[in-house]
């Protein structure tokens, strides 16, 4: 995992100008289609959990930034997963308030680091994936992870003390009711990184549910959350073809694509997929299984859009070119880093 540091205190106020750059998906570097990193010019970079070299020139996403607030942004978080008020344990995110494959990649990273400028990597490929199921500043958890999230709660409460298991043991009936406490953390630490900054908070931070349910409440209703993160994530998603396609584009064509893309933000993996021995062969097998259905919903947005010029605008990749979504060996890295984190945290409390 990567090192946590305290937040950046900014003490002035360092402009300048910055880029994105976005490459090709290869090898472990294999991100979201197009790995994206930001580079200021006074050779500061930020990698986004990648490389900063060989990439191309990001049409739309250069501006001015504060690097010191950059800086502040890409900062790892500790995030309190918290229980009836009782924090549970402590989860750390990789840069920007990431974790990778959980509520984000590359290019919520990159906008996150960006904030303030007002620029997005909207151009970079798959960026329409990534907010529909991540939202643009990785405030939602991506559905289908959440067999991943309930195996690792297992694991967890195989090791840690009694007190925390009888909190953690309501939820072992519920997982997405513990995804739904998973991301309150993640959206309350970002939204406070915000303040501390004097950014203003978003809209894509409001609405009805920026102000998160308590545990209680995901225990009656676990699917609530599930429902109300489905519909914010696809109203950006929408913002985004509007964006790219033009606001006058045909209705019903949007329409066709946000229910495509609908199935993609509620995919659930095979049953016999999550029958896995050990949660190695779950993650493989999740990978898999979720970069398959990215390439079904792109074949079926070609076939509803009928016209080439509108996918690669939508898209910003040729037909041909595959999107690779997920990177296994990352999740991997992820995932073995939450479990050595949590070792360390209850290692003296037997």
């Amino acid at each position: 995992m990567d090192t946590l540091t305290e937040s950046t205190s900014i003490k002035e106020v360092n402009e300048m100008h910055f880029d994105v750059y976005h490459r090709r998906a290869k090898g472990i570097w294999a991100l979201f289609g197009d790995h994206v990193y930001v580079t200021f010019a006074d050779g500061s970079s930020f990698k986004c959990h990648g490389g900063d070299t060989d990439g191309t020139l990001l049409e739309g996403a250069s501006g001015v930034e504060d690097l010191n607030l950059a800086k502040a942004m890409n900062e790892p978080m500790r995030i309190p997963i918290e229980v009836a008020g009782v924090t549970l344990f402590h989860i750390t995110t990789n840069e920007a308030g990431i974790l990778y494959g959980f509520n984000g990649g590359c290019h919520t990273m990159a906008n996150r680091i960006i904030v303030k400028s007002g620029k997005t990597v909207s151009k970079a490929p798959g960026d329409v994936l990534s907010a529909c199921v991540f939202g643009e500043y990785g405030i939602y958890l991506l559905p289908c992870i959440i067999p991943v999230v309930e195996y690792l709660m297992r694991w967890i409460y195989r090791f840690v003390p009694e007190e925390t298991q009888k909190l953690l043991k309501p939820l072992l009936k519920s997982p997405t009711a513990f995804g739904h406490i998973f991301i309150t953390g993640f959206r309350k630490e970002w939204k406070k990184r915000l303040e501390e900054h004097d950014i203003p908070v978003y809209p894509h931070l409001r609405g009805p549910f920026s102000e998160p349910l308590s545990g209680e409440d995901s225990l009656q209703n676990p699917d609530a959350y599930m429902m109300r993160q489905s519909e914010q994530a696809l109203s950006e998603s929408k913002s985004l073809i509007q964006q790219k396609l033009g606001a006058d584009f045909d209705t019903e064509t949007q329409d066709q694509l946000l229910s495509c893309l609908k199935e993609l933000n509620e995919h659930v993996p095979e049953e016999k997929l999550l029958q896995s021995p050990s949660l190695a062969e779950l993650q493989d097998h999740f990978v898999s299984d979720f970069n398959k259905k990215v390439k079904a919903t792109l074949s079926k947005a070609r076939h509803i859009l009928n016209n080439d010029e509108d996918y690669e605008k939508l898209f910003n990749a040729k037909p041909e070119e595959d999107i690779i979504f997920l990177d296994q060996n990352k999740l991997n890295e992820v995932i073995n880093g939450i479990k050595a984190d949590l070792k360390e945290q209850f290692k003296d409390k037997h």
